[in-house]
């Protein structure tokens, strides 16, 4: 399951979410809404951010987790023809293992907090 929101409408679509109002995209989304709620609204933020350049911080990769009981849903920053949008996608085990072992290996090779 995946659907996207722009970014510069993602903080009004995750508003949205934590009060149930209607969202209005599609099953898919509804379906994440349920899912939310059903884990009380908790998303992990698994980002990289890398602070050297410069001493100021900035994302590298833009991940959270929202782990369910049924899914894990992947909320992710991607850029389609310029702009840049926020991905909602439910991971499969080896998806997760996957996203996983990508970050690990870029922790483990440069300077991130």
């Amino acid at each position: 399951m995946q659907f996207s929101v722009k970014e510069n409408n993602f903080e009004e679509f995750m508003e949205s979410v934590k009060l149930k109002k209607p969202i209005n995209l599609d099953e898919t989304a509804d379906q994440f809404v349920n899912d939310f709620h059903k884990n009380k609204g908790n998303i992990v933020n698994f980002s990289l951010i890398r602070t050297e350049d410069e001493g100021l911080p900035h994302f590298l990769d833009v991940v959270m987790l929202l782990v369910g009981k049924d899914r894990i849903w992947a909320i992710m920053e991607e850029t389609v023809e310029r702009e840049k949008n926020i991905i909602f996608k439910t991971l499969h085990k080896i998806e997760w293992q996957q996203l996983l072992e990508s970050v690990l290996s870029q922790l483990a090779t440069s300077k991130i907090s």
